[in-house]
C-alpha cells in the first residue's frame, strides 16, 4: 500500500502538534522545577541544536539519493562505503561542534550571558 500525500501531510501536521502541544505542557513545569537561568540555558540548547541541524549542508539527502542509486544498481559494496563515509563525517563534525561548546560554554556563561557561577 502505497501512502498517499494527504495521509503523510496529516501525519506530519498530527506529529507536530503533539510536540508543540508536549512542549507547551512542559514548560511551566520546566521553569518550575529547574529555574529561570537553567531554563534559558536549556532553551539556548534546544535552539542552537536546531540551528546546528543547518550545517547537515544537504549531505543526508544527498546520501540518501547515492544510496539509493548505487543499490538499484547492484553496487552493494559501494553502498556500504558511501555509509560509512557518511557516518565517518557525521561523527567527525560532531566531535568538532563538541569540543567547541565545551571549550567556549565556561567563558559564554559567566561573561557573554552574565549568568551567576552556581545557578547551573
Amino acid at each position: 500500500m502505497k501512502p498517499s500525500l494527504a495521509r503523510s501531510s496529516i501525519t506530519t501536521f498530527g506529529a507536530e502538534a503533539a510536540i508543540g502541544a508536549a512542549t507547551f505542557l512542559a514548560t511551566p513545569y520546566l521553569v518550575r522545577t529547574l529555574g529561570i537561568e537553567p531554563y534559558g540555558v536549556l532553551g539556548l540548547a534546544a535552539v542552537l541544536g536546531g540551528q546546528l541541524a543547518a550545517l547537515q549542508l544537504g549531505i543526508a539527502p544527498a546520501i540518501t539519493r547515492l544510496a539509493s542509486d548505487r543499490r538499484g544498481r547492484g553496487e552493494s559494496a559501494a553502498v556500504s562505503e558511501l555509509l560509512f563515509s557518511a557516518v565517518a563525517v557525521a561523527l567527525l563534525s560532531a566531535l568538532l561542534i563538541g569540543v567547541t561548546f565545551a571549550i567556549a560554554s565556561p567563558f559564554a556563561w559567566t561573561r557573554a550571558l552574565s549568568a551567576s557561577e552556581g545557578a547551573f
